[in-house]
């Protein structure tokens, strides 16, 4: 598509034009895993908001009006564009890998690398910091904060519930994992309406996925697209017939994919061919257009 001649603004943009299908039914398969409760109300009691935050303003630096005000008005735009009336504390890490994330339990707060920001232009960082407010707007912060800290917080759990962590430890990592990856896509669609033009954010998912600066301008989409048309489609939930070979089918499903996990389990971020797929689909799709559609003029700030 051709770069939008005026930015645009979405009053209204909710969650479930946002949320990409994958990340909605893993979200739902994850709140059902046992033990969730458990951690969700220890990472309260610990104050485990209050330590990252405390750990983020000793070591970063907090974007605001007067800190980075360039930067804070590229994050305003953002804010604006995707209508966030309370946006997240924003804070920059000195780290030379380009790098992103959110935390928070009940208060969300954004970082991004300097190694980020030196590689990405001004429309790449509107779609990075687009994708971040999409976790927000998508109520993705508290488990993408457990996903983060997800060793620690089973070893805290183990030590304070006689074991209870050990046993409740591994599927709960791998159904948070597995939804991570997959809310990852979600988070691209926001990143997109941010930057509103889809080779802008093809070109930071890029970057982000193969950090070469040799290899960038030599990049096909194309290739990519029919690279990921090689993958195996993801596994579908299905309710199986009755009788042994129903039995059988279903045992070797759980083994083939027990196998799959043995290599991406704990990977917290869908593979960057993954997300260029899933958004180009998404981009394709028509979706994307009718928001666009009915978009209005973002007019710049006083």
């Amino acid at each position: 598509m051709t770069q939008a001649r005026e930015r645009l603004y979405f009053p209204g943009i909710s969650m479930d034009e946002l949320q990409h299908p994958s990340d909605r039914k893993a979200l739902s398969a994850l709140r059902k895993v046992r033990g969730l409760d458990v951690i969700t109300r220890k990472m309260i009691e610990w104050g485990l908001e209050g330590k990252i935050r405390k750990e983020l303003m000793a070591n970063c630096l907090r974007v605001s009006e007067k800190q980075c005000p360039s930067l804070y008005g590229l994050y305003r735009d953002c804010t604006r564009t995707l209508g966030v009336e309370d946006p997240p504390e924003f804070f920059v890490e000195c780290n030379p890998h380009p790098s992103s994330y959110i935390v928070g339990v009940t208060k969300a707060m954004v970082v991004l690398s300097t190694g980020l920001i030196d590689v990405m232009d001004e429309g790449e960082l509107r779609f990075v910091l687009g994708h971040m407010l999409g976790h927000h707007l998508c109520q993705h912060v508290l488990y993408q904060t457990m996903a983060r800290y997800i060793s620690q917080i089973l070893d805290l759990v183990a030590r304070t519930t006689l074991g209870l962590g050990g046993l409740v430890g591994k599927p709960l990592e791998v159904a948070l994992m597995s939804w991570s990856r997959v809310s990852e896509f979600s988070a691209d669609r926001a990143g997109l309406l941010a930057c509103q033009d889809l080779d802008t954010a093809l070109r930071a998912l890029i970057k982000l996925g193969v950090p070469s600066r040799k290899l960038w301008s030599e990049i096909n989409i194309e290739e990519l697209l029919r690279q990921a048309a090689e993958l195996e489609p993801e596994f579908e939930v299905e309710v199986p017939p009755e009788g042994r070979l129903a039995k059988l089918k279903g045992k070797l499903g759980q083994l083939k994919e027990k196998l799959s996990k043995l290599t991406i389990g704990t990977r917290a971020q869908p593979w960057p061919v993954l997300r260029i797929r899933e958004l180009v689909k998404w981009a394709r799709s028509g979706e994307y257009e009718a928001i666009l559609a009915r978009g209005e003029p973002l007019e710049p700030l006083g």
